[in-house]
């Protein structure tokens, strides 16, 4: 069998985690995050989530723009290759879930920061866009 590739483009859905891993080459950074994929509609709607784990770069660089861009509400683009991840939970039940090796990662937009995220109060002062077509 080879090797199954995997894209998913969405939205991260809660802050990345962050672990630091000893390899033969020194210490690298691993991120792990959740994109969410719904399916279904009404009542039947469910989420899968796809658990991903991107090694970050070496350079510096790579690493500053990845955490100050990377957050909850980010939209994302993941390559990778899936797996299914099973295990026992502590009622004694599988769990399953898949997880994406991620091999290319691209941020098409930040996470919004906390300005942002602050929503003016309603009024007269609203902001309109003249731009949007309807």
């Amino acid at each position: 069998m080879g090797r199954a590739t995997i894209f998913l483009s969405g939205i991260v859905s809660q802050m990345p985690r962050y672990r630091e891993v000893q390899t033969k080459n020194g210490a690298r950074q691993v991120m792990s995050f959740n994109v969410p994929a719904d399916h279904g509609w009404g009542d039947g709607k469910t989420a899968t989530f796809f658990e991903c784990e991107y090694w970050m770069p070496a350079s510096d660089r790579g690493v500053n723009y990845i955490t100050h861009a990377m957050g909850k509400g980010a939209k994302v683009a993941v390559v990778g290759e899936p797996y299914r991840n099973e295990w026992t939970g502590k009622d004694g039940d599988t769990r399953v879930s898949i997880r994406v090796d991620v091999r290319d990662l691209d941020i098409m937009q930040a996470a919004p920061s906390e300005e942002v995220k602050e929503q003016p109060q309603g009024g007269s002062d609203d902001v309109y866009d003249d731009d949007i077509p309807f």
